[in-house]
């Protein structure tokens, strides 16, 4: 993959963070006392002006350990309590309508794993010093073995692609601890939040476009230049590190996760059947261009000494035939 991408990408991800987005799903807060339980929602992502509306005879709640959880007629969702000892607290309902998945991954995430800040941050820290340890010994040590590319020319003797996804999915860290300390961040401070929910979920929806659209790109280039077993090589190192990214960030993306391991999979196969793509060289290898027109240069130098013989010949002999 060219350099050159890598500028568009930050590019992509700055015009995207800049743009406006309403909310499609209206994010909901629970006021939770002894007496009853009040619904704060808030309308878009610029304001949080809210409204309330008194659930008494409407919102039933039955406490599960540390969750509480609330339905009525319309919607339905796991409340995390966030201190059940305290008079009374904000605590983020992640509601959905139809959406089973977010709330499934919610209960994983907070109820399963018990993950506290300071894990997500170790795992923050950690994975993206992973994916750079696989791009200096995966990507470079693997595929100058199998590619056996050009030595010196950095576009194609060193796959960037690895590097490039570690820096995406550590913006998708930075969105993710937003997205999951959002509520802590409103109740100690309600008149500051970085980002809104929505806006979060949407600039991580991008965040994985990005990734795909690196990977094929580095996968139509690897195709171009070095054929089909060496262009998937380098596509096969790429999706690797975005396979153990997703799991070592936290992400639980399991559809992603579960394309990219049946991709790996078939990727495998083919350079399993290929030979590991050694047996192929690149098809524009530098050295052998400079070596065919250094070739083309001689002969056509020679060719132009031989007929300056001739000629001088041919003249000599005109003027001795002449003088005679």
């Amino acid at each position: 993959m060219k350099k050159s991408f890598f500028p568009l990408l930050i590019l992509l991800l700055l015009l995207n963070s800049c743009a406006d987005r309403y909310v499609s799903q209206k994010e909901t807060y629970y006021l939770v006392t002894a007496e009853n339980a009040n619904l704060y929602e808030s309308q878009s992502t610029k304001s949080r002006v809210v409204a309330r509306l008194e659930l008494n005879e409407k919102l039933k709640g039955e406490i599960e350990g540390d969750w509480l959880f609330v339905s009525d007629s319309a919607k339905q969702g796991y409340v995390r309590m966030i201190n059940l000892t305290a008079k009374e607290e904000y605590v983020k309902v992640n509601v959905f309508e139809g959406n089973e998945l977010q709330t499934f991954i919610d209960d994983i995430f907070y109820n399963k794993l018990k993950i506290s800040e300071w894990t997500f941050w170790a795992s923050f820290l950690f994975f993206p010093l992973m994916a750079i340890v696989s791009y200096i010994f995966i990507s470079n040590k693997l595929e100058a073995k199998f590619v056996k590319e050009v030595k010196g020319d950095l576009d194609t003797a060193v796959n960037v692609t690895p590097i490039y996804i570690a820096i995406i999915v550590s913006f998708q860290s930075v969105l993710f601890y937003f997205y999951y300390v959002e509520s802590l961040l409103y109740i100690t401070n309600p008149s500051w939040l970085p980002l809104e929910g929505d806006m979060v979920q949407w600039l991580w929806t991008i965040s994985f476009y990005l990734i795909g659209l690196t990977l094929l790109s580095d996968l139509f280039s690897g195709i171009k230049n070095y054929g089909i077993s060496n262009g998937l090589v380098r596509f096969v190192l790429g999706l690797i590190t975005v396979v153990f990214s997703a799991a070592a960030s936290f992400i639980l993306s399991w559809t992603f996760i579960a394309i990219a391991i049946i991709i790996l999979i078939f990727g495998v196969i083919a350079l399993i059947a290929s030979g590991f793509g050694g047996s192929q060289q690149p098809k524009s290898d530098k050295r052998d261009i400079y070596k065919e027109t250094s070739e083309k240069w001689a002969k056509q130098r020679a060719e132009e000494e031989r007929k300056n013989a001739e000629r001088e010949f041919f003249e000599r002999s005109q003027k001795q035939y002449r003088n005679d």
